[in-house]
């Protein structure tokens, strides 16, 4: 056995160290108590030494609610054996836990907690006017008829939510996210043992779990977690609908379409295309099912956009003289000061097509080395050079993709690619790219982590759920 892989062949050791401690159901137990344990005490230390004593019993019941739900989420889903459940269900919790004692650390810490997203201003106080509208104190506030509420009123309403049943504390909304962090652990996990196998799906998850920006954006109060849990949610029941159809597939990949259409509704355009990708692009095993599936697919989608206007701003962003305003006011001085490439003119196709693999690199690859300068810059180099360190994983992963010409693979590259580079065109700001980044490194880890299980553990790779070892769980 290796890496926590249940397998009939004799493999390597791993080394030890934190990420294998990750693949290994002991190693995950135990950094689940050390962690559930400073959750606890900083939730408590923090909001009495700050004089917040208000965000005590909420913080707690937010923490004991949480856990409860991912007992409940990962337990009714099926895993290959009791183990793999077991290890599965310690591993998210060690994502979740490290996401609040991060976040508890950035609201009572000595710095400024909107260090990492002025618009959490926003987030944090007006859902409690909304709420104090729900709850009849007020009558209809202003702000919900504003461009800058309505553009993004999913999420406004979910924070107003947890005001509305719980307590009107900035510290719920953290905790909260921290969930859709954990969430996304179990997607990429699903994901990338869909399509590759076992062992890459545990790398993904671990690493996931882990990754530095996503446990960053997911222990603040800013929407972009339940968006990248949205693009990997509707990738994977996509690629699922297209090997079997089931009725829940539709209805989790609408609910997910219409969650970013009252987010960030320009996503949903982008979301259809990689939709498109995986039914169009992707080779057919059995046109005629494909065919009658996507065409359900496709009906359903139209009628959410004749009912709800679902992708109707987005389709405003086709046009690339829009696209090129939007690049010049991110690429400003007084964005961040970090805009790059603002002066193109991609309204030109032919200036566009020769500036885009420039365009691609900033946002895959930004910050470089010689910009790392302020604090913000600075505190992304580790995360820059594992993430350095992993690009060489994922160009074998896609070698071996189109060396093999398997199906399930191309059907998460070609939506990867979409996604990908439909983030890169507008993007004009490091600080923005590095942000917007992370919804999509959920899709590019399952490539990483089969490159990696290809390159140091061959004998693992590939390894389905029916080739594994062990007794199902229910």
């Amino acid at each position: 056995m290796a890496i926590g892989v249940a397998t009939t062949q004799a493999v390597p050791h791993p080394p030890a160290g934190l990420r294998w401690r990750l693949l290994q159901a002991g190693g995950v137990h135990s950094l689940t108590t050390g962690l559930s344990v400073s959750a606890v005490g900083l939730i408590i230390v923090g909001s009495l030494a700050t004089g917040a004593g208000a965000d005590l019993l909420p913080g707690l019941l937010c923490l004991i609610l949480c856990l409860a739900f991912l007992h409940i989420f990962v337990t009714s889903h099926r895993f290959p054996s009791y183990d793999e459940r077991a290890w599965f269900l310690g591993l998210i919790r060690v994502a979740f836990l490290l996401r609040v004692v991060l976040a508890v650390v950035i609201y009572y810490g000595p710095l400024d907690h909107y260090a990492f997203g002025e618009d959490q201003r926003g987030y944090d106080n007006y859902p409690r006017v909304i709420a104090a509208y729900w709850s009849g104190e007020i009558e209809s506030p202003v702000l919900l008829s504003t461009s800058t509420v309505q553009s993004r009123i999913g999420y406004y309403n979910f924070v107003t939510l947890q005001y509305y049943l719980i307590s009107p504390s900035f510290l719920l909304p953290r905790i909260v996210n921290c969930l859709g962090g954990a969430l996304l652990v179990f997607y990429t996990y699903k994901l990338a043992t869909l399509v590759f196998g076992r062992a890459e799906g545990r790398l993904t998850a671990a690493w996931t779990a882990i990754f530095p920006s996503l446990v960053l954006w997911s222990s603040v109060n800013l929407r972009d977690v339940w968006l990248a849990l949205s693009v990997c949610a509707i990738v994977y029941h996509t690629i699922r609908l297209r090997q079997q159809f089931t009725v829940g597939a539709p209805l989790i990949i609408a609910a997910h379409l219409i969650w970013i259409q009252y987010n960030r509704s320009y996503l949903v355009l982008i979301m259809a295309a990689g939709i498109a990708a995986i039914f169009v692009l992707a080779r057919s095993r059995n046109l005629g099912r494909d065919v009658v599936v996507g065409g359900l697919l496709v009906g359903l989608l139209f009628a959410l956009h004749r009912g709800l206007g679902l992708g109707h701003e987005g389709l405003e962003w086709l046009d690339l003289e829009k696209i090129a305003e939007l690049r010049g006011k991110l690429a400003r001085a007084d964005v961040g000061r970090s805009g790059y490439l603002g002066d193109i003119d991609i309204e030109n196709p032919g200036v566009l097509a020769s500036f885009f693999p420039l365009l691609l690199a900033y946002f895959l690859f930004s910050p470089f080395p010689w910009e790392m300068t302020g604090f913000r810059r600075l505190i992304t180099l580790p995360e820059m050079v594992f993430w350095y360190w992993l690009i060489p994983f994922v160009w074998i992963a896609i070698r071996n993709v189109f060396r093999e010409r398997d199906n399930r693979r191309m059907m998460l590259l070609l939506p990867t690619c979409v996604i990908t580079v439909a983030f890169a065109l507008p993007s004009a700001n490091i600080g923005l790219a590095y942000r917007y980044r992370a919804q999509v490194i959920g899709l590019i880890l399952p490539f990483a982590a089969a490159g990696y299980i290809r390159r140091r553990y061959p004998a693992l790779a590939g390894q389905d759920e029916t080739r594994a070892s062990g007794k199902p769980s229910p």
